[in-house]
């Protein structure tokens, strides 16, 4: 039975800091690490328009290419900004999905949704998450909970390593998140190597198009103009959320929609009032060769 709920998310924060004019896709004996990239997309709350080059903090474990080195001398500023892209040519058999992924829509499908515990592997809520629940992915810095991407589930969709391939996904989706979870991710860390009859749920998100009860998927961002692009993530401090936690992840509202919604509504204000905008549509990194 799928829930109605308020999910804070925690993964690992640290910024991806190579001092290299390329980043190959990361492997499984590397972290997973924030990139702060410059990538194309559209704002929402009437603070620009589509095909705007934005700068925003993500998950991307492909290949990037180093754009600018940044100043990134205050507390969680950034060092160096990326251009993603992807290339399976070059991909490792052991590399790692990039989970949520922002681009080309908004998704989610892997991460803590199966846990070891000490009988084994078992799955967990978040494969039960009902539409109109919301995700604060994000992470511990300096004694607070900082955002990267705001997820508000539009629909979940089950599939398994005899089923994914038939779901309607873009194939850069697949590429990137889909088949690595199938084909080369370890049983170490927040993920495992799929069995036979592991399920898991992919769950896309609520747009500024079609949002659910006004609520909408977004990352915090800022546009690409005059002027260094580095900014630090948004720090965000509500009685419901944990600013200590460091990793996995709690429900901190069960059922309550009216709470769920307020708690959205907070942290849209929240962002927006450290001068940054809401990034609601991400082009995909364009595939090389």
């Amino acid at each position: 039975m799928t829930k109605r709920l308020l999910v804070q998310f925690f993964h690992p924060g640290p910024e991806f800091d190579r001092a290299a004019d390329r980043a190959n896709w990361t492997d499984q004996n590397q972290p997973h690490r924030r990139k702060f990239m410059q990538v194309r997309g559209r704002r929402a709350e009437g603070t620009g328009s589509g095909g705007d080059d934005l700068a925003i903090w993500g998950e991307w474990e492909p290949q990037a290419e180093c754009v600018q080195t940044l100043n990134g001398l205050g507390v969680g500023l950034p060092k160096r900004l990326w251009r993603p892209y992807y290339d399976l040519s070059t991909a490792p058999p052991n590399r790692l999905n990039t989970d949520p992924l922002v681009f080309g829509g908004f998704r989610y499908t892997v991460c803590q949704q199966h846990r070891r515990y000490n009988s084994g592997w078992r799955p967990t809520g978040l494969q039960q998450l009902a539409a109109g629940s919301v995700i604060l992915f994000g992470s511990h810095l300096d004694g607070d909970f900082v955002l990267d991407t705001m997820f508000v589930v539009k629909e979940g969709r089950r599939h398994n390593p005899s089923s994914y391939l038939h779901l309607s996904t873009p194939q850069p989706y697949v590429d990137i998140t889909l088949a690595t979870l199938y084909e080369g991710v370890s049983d170490r860390g927040c993920c495992k190597t799929p069995d036979p009859g592991d399920q898991y749920t992919l769950y896309d998100g609520a747009t500024d198009d079609e949002p659910f009860e006004g609520m909408y998927s977004f990352v915090p961002c800022k546009p690409i103009g005059l002027g260094e692009p580095g900014f630090a993530r948004p720090r965000i401090r509500h009685p419901l959320l944990s600013s200590t936690q460091t990793q996995r992840y709690g429900f901190p509202v069960d059922g309550n929609d009216d709470a769920i919604v307020a708690v959205w509504r907070e942290v849209r204000d929240q962002v927006l009032g450290q001068d940054l905008a809401l990034a609601t549509w991400l082009e995909f990194p364009p595939r090389r060769p």
